[in-house]
């Protein structure tokens, strides 16, 4: 593939900035991605020195190209893909998303129901 012509969702991927490339198309459709401050599409080349400002959950990331990535490669080699310009997190920010975490291990159940939960569930569902 020629390195001046690799999707800007695929690239996103690659450099590992989204879990997948239907995440980064994702978060393209919905306008969280600036391209040098403007919107973009997934289909859109990108070429080094680009700036892209991810819209996430704690706030933005910016990070310019220093390389562009055409295939998947170890997770340590894709960072050198970017440089991260993103200021460093406030205090009151690293705070409020350890709370979100320690909130998140409160309420969210680990594994599946057992046998007697299922049981009640099929019951309460109508299915038993």
């Amino acid at each position: 593939m020629d390195e001046n012509r690799v999707r800007l969702d695929s690239f996103l991927d690659f450099a590992c900035l989204f879990k997948t490339r239907s995440q980064a198309k994702r978060a393209l459709e919905l306008g969280r991605v600036l391209v040098n401050g403007q919107r973009a599409k997934g289909s859109s080349p990108i070429h080094p020195g680009d700036t892209l400002t991810l819209q996430q959950e704690y706030g933005q990331r910016i990070v310019k190209v220093v390389a562009v990535l055409d295939r998947h490669v170890p997770k340590a080699k894709a960072r050198e893909a970017y440089e991260d310009l993103t200021p460093p997190p406030s205090e009151e920010t690293l705070e409020h998303r350890k709370m979100d975490r320690m909130l998140k291990k409160m309420w969210t159940p680990e594994g599946r129901p057992e046998k007697g939960d299922r049981r009640k569930l099929r019951k309460i569902k109508g299915r038993e």
